[in-house]
């Protein structure tokens, strides 16, 4: 039990981790998921950003695989928008 990361929380207990089962929630602002989803708010990124930092933090993945996921989502990012220019 603790005071959730996510609003302006004072009431010790709101916030509660099950480790057992890989999850936490909030009981006052309702938000709640597994680990990887609490990073992803945390650190506002999106869940596969999230999964990526943990994997990057505990050397479960190299940097070289991290860049080269993020750089393909960037090369397909720009490639749709420059598909949308090329239709409006």
């Amino acid at each position: 039990m603790g005071i959730c990361p996510f609003h302006n929380d004072h009431k010790i207990g709101s916030f509660i981790v099950t480790p057992s089962k890989g999850i936490w929630k909030c009981f006052t602002c309702t938000v709640g998921g597994d680990a990887i989803q609490f990073i992803a708010l945390y650190d506002k990124v999106n869940y596969v950003e999230a999964a990526f930092n943990i994997g990057l933090e505990f050397n479960l993945i190299s940097s070289v695989e991290y860049e080269q996921y993020f750089s393909k989502r960037k090369y397909k990012a720009k490639e749709i928008k420059n598909i949308q220019k090329s239709i409006w």
